[in-house]
């Protein structure tokens, strides 16, 4: 009776097996370890910050589920791109606990070291003013009124007035918050810093300021767009409309004027050296490639095995080979039935629970390894059946490198909470792209030598701080078809600071042959479009026709647009702010980030000035609710 039973045992085995082969040559596998489909050639890490944006909206303002087509579909938060989902900001306390002004914060995707708490220039506590100033009475324009506590200005366009006056040019002057200090004024202040026992502080340049704006969070004066989590601001700085941040990048063609970060949004504007706005100090990212060193490991062991030779992490790895596949099915049924070689123990496993294995082979998770194993491993393989349950959880803290769920909380290595912080999980620091300028200005405009220190000194133009934004740092790839003025082609322009393709010239949305290169604003410039066209264009347009060879191309969200800005061209129209081997005007171009202040505006940089701004993106007889496009994709 035994004999007759294990004799039926097999002869079923048999008869499962070689159903399974026929379906597998005629099908080929469902699934395979390793196999085509399973995460595409490994595109590079990304290097660029995520931007923070987390809700798509409709052109009318409400909120609606973020998807990559579909009216207004391939928003900023769809895409969800860059570094920084897990742990990106890291606070170093300092010597002081009980308070911030000591505290710095690492940025764990640029490796730059920030100033978390902003410093108060007055060495006194909250909002002052510290210049008084006087206006006209409204009620009798005959007198002055003088003002000088918080509770008696208001600030607006960087100028004051008192409640119930009029501003007369000819007697009042501007009014400057305590902690105010003018561009000169900030660059010594950061020359001179000494924070966290580091004596190399420097004011930030434009691109490094705008990394740690927060896109998600910038819903104006309440909700500035900086995660106060991390960075210390004061509520009073955006109360009063005190909002703007230097950066040590000079403007190239306005003469006295430097770039800021109003972090009310996220916008970027440039606004006279003499004006009073607020600091924060940043050090490292300099040097030839930019960006610190040490700040996490190089992540190259990330998921690797721990366990012991002679043992696997995958149920379903009988044999202990590379891949689970139709050997292992084999291997399992010969130890089953012909007493082969006992499938290969797990790296690490716990005691039997449910939807769990205690044992490699256990398939289905019940409670013996038998010929269901077999039958749903095959299924597995060829058929599209559930995956083999995983090792139980051995109770203990998660290694982030096993591929294990030793504590059981359903996340893996690096998906684990627990691991956000070990070694192998932190982003590889990446540094950004410098800016381009390599010029130094003083308080009147005039060029000067570049220095790092001194007055004015320790600009944008001396440090030159990033990946170096030179002559190789754009490739031209030469998509075949023959590049003719105002005909658009099939190039593509691959960046190798950020690892990003781009769309060559401005895209032909109307896709008449032609592209128009008058201003965007332009009634004659038809290749513009509203923001929803933008974004189907590239989503849609561009992908159905596999432009350059690629089907994942999207509108780019504002950091990744941004980093095509070099201040060093921000001169005049028609002349671009960008490398040369982008064809186009220097006009505006959307981004695929929203404003949440108003999700009825989305962001978008000019490139004849540099700026990063937002408008309506609602259809409208307004020329500013049309720009340019120019699509991106992750290289390669």
């Amino acid at each position: 009776m035994k004999r007759l039973l294990s004799f039926s045992l097999i002869l079923g085995a048999a008869v499962a097996l070689g159903w399974f082969l026929v379906q597998a040559f005629e099908e080929g596998p469902a699934h395979a370890d390793g196999g085509l489909g399973q995460g595409g050639g490994g595109a590079p890490d990304p290097q660029l910050p995520d931007t923070g944006m987390t809700q798509c909206y409709s052109e009318a303002a409400g909120e609606i589920d973020c998807v990559a087509t579909g009216p207004c579909g391939g928003q900023d938060a769809f895409y969800d791109t860059g570094c920084g989902h897990g742990v990106r900001f890291v606070v170093n306390d300092g010597e002081t606990p009980a308070d911030l002004t000591d505290d710095t914060v690492t940025d764990l995707c640029t490796g730059l070291e920030w100033q978390r708490d902003r410093p108060e220039q007055n060495g006194e506590e909250g909002f002052t003013i510290s210049i008084c100033f006087i206006c006209r009475d409204d009620a009798q324009p005959a007198n002055v009124v003088e003002c000088g506590s918080p509770e008696e200005v208001t600030r607006e366009r960087a100028r004051c007035s008192c409640p119930g006056t009029t501003r007369d040019p000819a007697i009042c002057g501007e009014c400057r918050i305590g902690d105010e200090i003018t561009w000169c004024e900030a660059l010594a202040y950061c020359n001179d810093l000494v924070l966290g026992g580091k004596d190399d502080w420097r004011l930030p340049n434009i691109r490094e300021l705008l990394s740690i704006a927060d896109y998600g969070l910038g819903t104006g004066i309440t909700n500035p767009a900086i995660d106060r989590t991390f960075f210390e601001v004061s509520p009073d700085d955006f109360k009063y409309n005190s909002r703007q941040y230097w950066s040590s990048t000079q403007h190239e063609d306005e003469v006295g004027k430097a770039w800021v970060v109003n972090f009310s949004h996220g916008s970027v504007n440039r606004t006279p050296v003499d004006r009073w706005h607020f600091v924060r100090a940043v050090r490292g990212g300099t040097g030839a490639g930019g960006g610190a060193t040490g700040q996490g490991g190089d992540g190259a062991e990330r998921g690797g095995g721990a366990g012991p030779p002679g043992c696997v992490d995958d149920n379903g790895n009988i044999n202990g080979d590379v891949d689970r596949d139709l050997s292992d099915a084999i291997s399992l049924l010969a130890w089953l039935f012909q007493g082969g070689a006992e499938p290969v123990p797990f790296c690490t496993a716990g005691p039997k629970a449910d939807g769990c294995a205690a044992e490699n082979g256990n398939i289905n998770g019940d409670v013996d390894r038998d010929l269901s194993d077999a039958i749903s491993l095959l299924a597995w393989l060829f058929q599209g059946g559930a995956e083999p349950v995983p090792p139980c959880p051995t109770g203990e803290p998660e290694n982030c490198t096993s591929g294990m769920d030793e504590d059981g909380d359903g996340a893996t290595d690096c998906a684990d909470p627990d691991c956000f912080l070990d070694a192998n999980c932190l982003p590889t620091p990446s540094p950004l792209p410098a800016t381009g300028q390599t010029k130094c200005y003083d308080e009147l405009g005039g060029e000067m030598a570049c220095a790092a220190t001194g007055p004015c000194g320790g600009q944008d133009g001396f440090y030159a701080a990033g990946c170096p934004n030179d002559a190789s740092r754009f490739v031209d790839n030469d998509g075949g078809t023959p590049d003719m003025p105002g005909m658009p082609d099939d190039d593509t322009v691959t960046d190798t600071c950020t690892g990003l393709m781009w769309q060559r010239d401005q895209s032909d949305v109307t896709g008449d042959g032609m592209i128009i290169t008058s201003d965007p604003q332009s009634p004659e410039n038809e290749d513009a479009a509203t923001w929803c066209l933008a974004l189907n264009h590239c989503q849609v347009t561009l992908n159905n026709r596999a432009f350059g060879g690629h089907t994942d191309w999207r509108l780019p969200n504002v950091l990744e647009l941004q980093s095509l800005v070099d201040y060093s061209r921000a001169t005049a129209f028609p002349l671009p702010a960008m490398d040369p081997k982008f064809d186009g005007i220097a006009g505006a171009f959307w981004s695929s980030t929203n404003n949440p202040d108003s999700g009825a505006h989305a962001f978008y940089i000019d490139f004849n000035l540099g700026a990063t701004a937002h408008v309506a993106i609602s259809p409208g007889a307004g020329l500013d609710r049309k720009k340019s496009v120019r699509a991106v994709r992750d290289a390669p």
